[in-house]
């Protein structure tokens, strides 16, 4: 490559003594044979400093019944701003199979965990996102992960594969959220950054990016709120929206 033409800026980002930086990485064996691992841009770098590919653990989720598409990004924890020190949590973008309900991707959520319990622990998938319809791709079908990850992070979920909305006259006939509605909405959305719209009583904390940190937080507020603590029995069962608005 001679660079590119009538851009000599983007040509010197690109181009090092005369070879052009690809930003693949790989690895060789002990017979010589190059393996590629991904790309510079995709690591995922953890809390504790591990660097993780994303095509590797994709391998390694290879197969689930159910899935159409899985994609694996690096998300930042909850509450901390993209780029922070704070390392990124290894996610899973999960498209299921056009028509699957919510058992199947209640069975896909459980095939995943049981898979995790075979992989490293720095390579398991810790936040689930499900996706419905097409992923952003570019003309070759390749997942734009950057874009994803820019979608996922604004709090969209994909927008096929759902139910028609209501008639406007019926939604306007739906009476406002309860207090404890309005509540639980706004504070998932501040730990989770899914749009408030976006969230359902009948969705799975698990599936709006809740995990174990997130939920010690989402805890405290409750208690705040309630003006005393839970029991561990109370707290282990909070698992869905409506569950949390019960509480409050």
């Amino acid at each position: 490559m001679a660079g590119y033409y009538g851009n000599p800026e983007a040509t010197a980002e690109v181009l090092s003594d005369g070879w052009l930086n690809t930003g693949d990485l790989g690895w060789f064996d002990a017979d010589g044979y190059l393996h590629l691992a991904g790309r510079t841009k995709d690591v995922i770098v953890t809390d504790a400093g591990k660097n993780v590919y994303p095509e590797e653990v994709e391998l390694r989720y290879r197969g689930i019944p159910g899935v159409a598409e899985l994609v694996v990004l690096g998300l930042p924890p909850p509450g901390a701003e993209p780029g922070s020190a704070r390392g990124e949590r290894v996610a899973a973008v999960v498209v299921p199979r056009p028509g699957a309900g919510g058992e199947e991707v209640e069975r896909i959520r459980a095939a995943i965990a049981a898979r995790s319990a075979e992989v490293p622990s720095y390579q398991r998938i810790s936040r689930l996102e499900i996706w419905r319809g097409e992923l952003p791709k570019t003309t070759t079908l390749k997942v734009r992960r950057g874009r994803l990850r820019d979608a996922v992070l604004a709090g969209e979920r994909g927008g096929g594969d759902k139910p028609p909305a209501p008639p406007a006259a019926a939604a306007a006939d739906q009476p406002p959220p309860s207090p404890a509605e309005a509540w639980a909405i706004a504070i998932l959305a501040r730990l989770t950054r899914i749009r408030p719209d976006q969230v359902r009583a009948g969705d799975r904390l698990d599936d709006l990016g809740v995990d174990s940190l997130t939920r010690v937080e989402l805890i405290g507020a409750l208690e705040a709120r309630r003006g005393g603590r839970l029991d561990d029995a109370t707290a282990g069962a909070l698992e869905r929206v409506q569950d949390l608005v019960d509480l409050a």
